[in-house]
């Protein structure tokens, strides 16, 4: 997911922005944040459109992740 964020936002973006973001979400409002709100942030607050078709390859499907693929 990290590999996907980096590549989609020419390295503007990882996966500890979303991980701040979470903390941050917490700290102030003590609100959950899950499956739904992470890839939602990533999709509309960091702008990551193909996360979507990560989540169902990686997530939904159980698809194999090969590491040279994101490399």
């Amino acid at each position: 997911m990290d590999k996907e964020i980096q590549n989609s936002t020419n390295n503007t973006y990882s996966l500890d922005d979303v991980l701040k973001f979470a903390w941050q979400r917490w700290e102030e409002d003590n609100k959950k944040f899950d499956y739904e709100n992470m890839f939602d942030y990533i999709e509309n607050n960091l702008g990551v459109i193909s996360i979507n078709e990560w989540k169902n390859e990686f997530l939904i499907n159980n698809d194999p992740i090969y590491i040279n693929k994101f490399e």
